[in-house]
């Protein structure tokens, strides 16, 4: 698909409606609300272990299972190349 999307770019300029959707699970609220509840949650957890929260946590929790997910995909390709 980015293929296309590149010769379509090199023979037009390209606007919003030549781009795909995001997927449900990407927008940026869904994301954003997702962030916000592990930062409440960091918060909340450091208050108890009597320690500093850290935002880094927080973004790890909400990014580490589809990074990880992503990750094995590339790796795979890499291998098969």
């Amino acid at each position: 698909w980015l293929r296309s999307l590149y010769f379509l770019g090199q023979e037009n300029n390209l606007d919003a409606n030549d781009l795909y959707d995001a997927l449900p699970t990407d927008l940026s609220g869904v994301l954003g609300d997702t962030l916000e509840n592990n930062w409440r949650r960091e918060m909340v957890d450091a208050k108890l272990e009597d320690r500093k929260p850290e935002l880094f946590r927080a973004i790890r929790k909400t990014f580490m299972w589809s990074f990880i997910y992503y990750s094995c995909w590339g790796l795979i390709a890499m291998c098969l190349r």
